[in-house]
């Protein structure tokens, strides 16, 4: 991959210069080139548009699949000794498999994750961990949140009777200031809130929690506000639960198959009670999983993270994804337009959308385009 080009774009835009149509071009080739030089079979050639693109991606998406399905094929649902597959240690699939080096680490290896769940998607790590969670407190623990949730979060949580009570101005945090274990409370997170206020939310709001569980779909797997927000928390000797769909963002716009985590992010020193927690939630989690059919497919391990070049390219798209949200709501405010009526001037201006999800579009030049995701 050609870093220099990936720092030009960069550079370009932190310039404040309008990014060119050339230069979105250059930006999809090189993912192009990427995913070739991890056996993706597309052809060996620019896309002519942006719908040949969308064929490019495709194409793409199947061929690593089928790559990954290949590498498997000795792989029962068993593990007898002609059968196993030493990047994964299992028993019997369904009820323990997990990928066994740290090359599938769903954070990337410049971040340090402990005990790691990988699921059949995003919404079942979800629903995993909060009924482990409940199971291991018979349902009696409080949730702390702030507005903004995924409506499929906030429905499940009410389906559980988990109860999250939402903090608009910080005051149910007050008199919270210590952690005590009969208190039982949790600080949940999710990323796809319009303003998630990891830099607003105090030290002393953190540190009456047994954890802080934070969805982190919607930021990119090496975020410096993600991490920088962890690390808070790991200094406070707060471990970190962090769940995530891995379908939208971490597989450079291919959409390349269902798959969420969840991992613990730990600090050196637990207090007994925290560290009691975890310890039951390592040992519950895996049951859980097993009993709800949530366990992942093997082959939904996108083949790319093992590459040192991937992190710089996904981030980079990432970035113009949020700029390009940001232009969607400002056009939608400075217009009082709906949505619909959004979607229906960027179709006449030929652009192909495959969903009405705000954060999949890209803008650039006064060029609407949606990148495939």
């Amino acid at each position: 991959m050609n870093q220099h080009l990936v720092n030009h774009i960069f550079d370009h835009d932190k310039l404040g210069a309008d990014s060119s149509e050339q230069l979105y071009w250059e930006r999809k080739n090189l993912e192009l080139d990427w995913l070739r030089s991890i056996g993706a079979q597309i052809p060996q050639r620019s896309p002519h548009d942006y719908f040949d693109l969308i064929d490019f991606k495709r194409k793409a998406r199947v061929s690593l699949l089928l790559k990954n399905y290949s590498s498997l094929s000795q792989m029962t649902e068993s593990c007898w000794e002609l059968s196993c597959n030493p990047a994964f240690n299992f028993t019997y699939q369904r009820f323990d498999l997990r990928p066994s080096s740290h090359e599938f680490n769903a954070y990337g290896n410049k971040q340090e994750v402990y005990p790691m769940f990988f699921t059949s998607s995003g919404m079942s790590a979800i629903c995993s961990f909060f009924i482990a969670l409940s199971q291991i407190f018979e349902g009696m623990f409080n949730l702390q949140g702030m507005p903004g949730r995924y409506f499929e979060t906030t429905r499940l949580l009410a389906k559980l009777k988990i109860n999250i009570s939402d903090n608009n101005n910080h005051k149910i945090f007050q008199d919270k200031t210590v952690f005590k274990p009969e208190s039982k409370y949790f600080l949940y997170l999710d990323t796809i809130a319009k303003h998630c206020p990891f830099d607003q939310i105090q030290d002393s709001m953190l540190e009456c929690n047994y954890a802080v569980i934070i969805d982190t779909t919607c930021e990119s797997r090496q975020s410096e506000k993600l991490w920088n927000f962890i690390n808070r928390c790991i200094n406070k000797s707060i471990p970190c639960v962090l769940i995530r769909s891995h379908l939208k963002l971490d597989s450079l716009g291919l959409e390349f198959a269902r798959l969420g985590s969840i991992a613990f992010v730990l600090p050196h020193l637990l207090s007994t009670e925290r560290a009691d927690l975890i310890r039951q939630c390592i040992k519950t989690l895996p049951g859980v999983i097993a009993e709800t059919g949530a366990t992942f497919l093997p082959s939904a391990l996108f083949p790319g993270w093992r590459s040192a070049s991937f992190d710089p390219l996904n981030e980079l798209r990432i970035h113009f994804i949020k700029k390009a949200n940001s232009l969607v709501v400002q056009y939608i405010n400075e217009t009082n337009s709906k949505l619909h009526e959004c979607i229906h001037l960027f179709w006449m201006k030929r652009v192909f959308f495959k969903q009405t999800w705000l954060k999949t579009y890209e803008f650039e030049s006064g060029q609407y385009w949606k990148v495939y995701e």
